[in-house]
């Protein structure tokens, strides 16, 4: 079977013509193939588990977690990590943490009870920047957990 594909990318069109041959054959424990790609499934990760509840970001768990906190909600937040006492975080400000314990669990809530908030995360070498700014959504966001198994989920 021939087969004829147009290539279109960065302003160059090119085109392929393939043949396909397709022959089973079983092989010997001492056989190989050569010039031959195989299509195959990445193995899942470790920590995947199927269903709705996938974490948002990892960490490597084997690595200390630093985490910062970068307030732009325009309004003062409280917080609490499981380990510390909970503090306010102004409008603006930024806070961070090193060597944070896994399986912690960082609560936010504004300290004005009608705006939500939404979390923008991002992971950079177990580095975690939690950026938090309002949201139009009415139920928002509260809780960020990082588990022992490295991934993050927010609630």
């Amino acid at each position: 079977m021939n087969c004829r594909l147009n290539v279109v990318g960065l302003s160059v069109v090119t085109t392929l013509c393939l043949s396909f041959v397709v022959q089973p054959k079983t092989l010997n424990a001492s056989e190989t193939i050569t010039g031959v790609i195989l299509a195959q499934n990445p193995p899942a990760a470790s920590t995947y588990s199927p269903g709705p509840w996938q974490p948002v970001a990892r960490i490597n768990p084997q690595q200390s977690v630093n985490l910062t906190l970068v307030n732009q909600s325009s309004v003062t937040l409280e917080y609490g990590l499981t380990t510390t006492e909970t503090a306010n975080l102004a409008n603006g400000q930024r806070i961070s943490y090193n060597n944070i314990p896994l399986d912690s669990y960082l609560v936010i809530n504004p300290l004005v009870a009608s705006l939500s908030l939404q979390y923008n995360l991002e992971v950079v070498n177990n580095n975690v920047t939690l950026t938090i700014r309002p949201s139009g959504d009415q139920a928002g966001l509260r809780t960020v957990n990082i588990q022992s198994t490295g991934g993050i989920f927010i609630y």
